[in-house]
């Protein structure tokens, strides 16, 4: 009897310091687990403000590019429609030439039928 019970003492301590290591082995993977997670988080905590801010970069290069691009497409669109206007201004005064010289060349054959309408009114 004696025997068994060393045996069991034996068992025991045995068993119990095998049961540790393996449950403090698992303990050891968990924590390194429990790293690995934490590292993993913070990668991708990183990951997404890099993006963030990135995509914040990327929007204001557009917004200015957008900008720049509407003023020029702006400014060329007025210096089309001063030139249409000038165009217009520069008909109208040839309009207005060509009228004042068809007046001035008519003025004389307008003259000559009132004053034939006038006078022979005025014989009778």
């Amino acid at each position: 009897m004696n025997r068994d019970l060393q045996e069991v003492k034996f068992e025991a301590e045995y068993l119990g310091e095998e049961k540790a290591s393996l449950l403090q082995t698992i303990r050891e993977t968990e924590i390194k687990i429990s790293r690995d997670v934490l590292e993993a988080k913070k990668k991708a905590e990183q990951l997404i403000a890099d993006a963030r801010r990135q995509s914040t970069e990327i929007k204001d290069a557009a917004r200015a590019q957008g900008q720049e691009e509407g003023k020029a497409i702006y400014h060329d669109e007025i210096e089309k429609a001063k030139a249409e206007a000038e165009k217009i201004r520069g008909s109208s005064k040839k309009e207005i030439s060509n009228m004042r010289k068809k007046g001035k060349d008519n003025m004389s054959k307008a003259v000559k039928e009132i004053l034939d309408v006038v006078i022979p009114l005025g014989k009778e």
